[in-house]
């Protein structure tokens, strides 16, 4: 039923941080982290999205363009039915999952000072955009669908969530947004899953 579905979303503990290593049979290494950043509400599910825009794409241009660590350097959202967090994830064929981490970190702690020291505009800017993008209309059976059954079901019947999101965003300022961040991503408060994957 719909509360055991429920079940399975882990909540983890402030400072666990979990890692998996494996080996595979591909060609290449394999990083991934998943972060978590706590229990889904609208401020903070608000607050994760305006963080992304500035996260995922310097998380590609270093990882991917500058450092050329492999192939493949993703980060986006990871929500689930009751909590809300990030992937980040990157393929290597020469520099393994230690390494991977390592620079990973190193990431996600220069990204906290740009993030404090982003102008006032392009705040203005990811909140604008994150809003636009929630208050979309879906254009497909599908896609309209797919809202109905995570507002009547995975909600709760909470209708018109996305509006709520959107709303909670454009309430944020850029302190909120910061905490969120801090908190999620420095120890001894984060809260992550690790997998290594070495070829």
């Amino acid at each position: 039923n719909r509360k055991a579905k429920k079940d399975l979303c882990v909540q983890l503990k402030e400072g666990s941080s979990w890692r998996r290593s494996v080996a595979t049979l591909d060609q290449n290494h394999c990083w991934a982290q998943y972060i978590q950043f706590g229990k889904r509400d609208f401020h903070l599910n608000a607050a994760v999205r305006v963080g992304m825009c500035l996260l995922e794409p310097g998380f590609y241009e270093e990882m991917r363009t500058r450092q050329q660590l492999g192939y493949i350097a993703s980060s986006s959202l990871y929500f689930t039915d009751t909590m809300l967090g990030i992937l980040l994830l990157v393929q290597s064929s020469q520099y393994t999952p230690d390494e991977i981490a390592k620079r990973a970190e190193k990431f996600l702690s220069d990204f906290q000072v740009k993030l404090a020291a982003l102008p006032t505009e392009s705040w203005q800017t990811f909140k604008a955009s994150v809003a636009k993008e929630l208050r979309e209309k879906e254009e497909t059976i599908y896609e309209k669908h797919q809202c109905l059954h995570s507002e009547a079901l995975v909600f709760d019947e909470l209708y018109g969530y996305k509006e709520k999101v959107a709303q909670a965003c454009e309430a944020l300022n850029p302190e909120d947004v910061l905490k969120v961040y801090q908190k999620a991503l420095t120890p001894p408060q984060k809260k992550s899953v690790e997998v290594f994957m070495y070829k």
